[in-house]
């Protein structure tokens, strides 16, 4: 079963490698078979959580 920290844990990586790429994000979607709205949508995300941690001074 995948749990939501393991969903995010592959997104930080998919966007990583995405980014390490050097391709646009509509190439490396297609190149890796996702839709193109998901890397946006997981880059946000993942920034909300990071600056929603800082703001508190530590996890929530």
């Amino acid at each position: 079963m995948t749990t939501p920290e393991t969903t995010k844990e592959q997104w930080l990586q998919r966007i990583e490698a995405w980014h390490d790429s050097g391709l646009s994000q509509k190439a490396w979607c297609r190149q890796n078979g996702v839709r193109t709205s998901q890397p946006g949508y997981w880059k946000k995300k993942l920034c909300e959580g990071i600056s929603r941690i800082s703001r508190s001074g530590g996890v929530d």
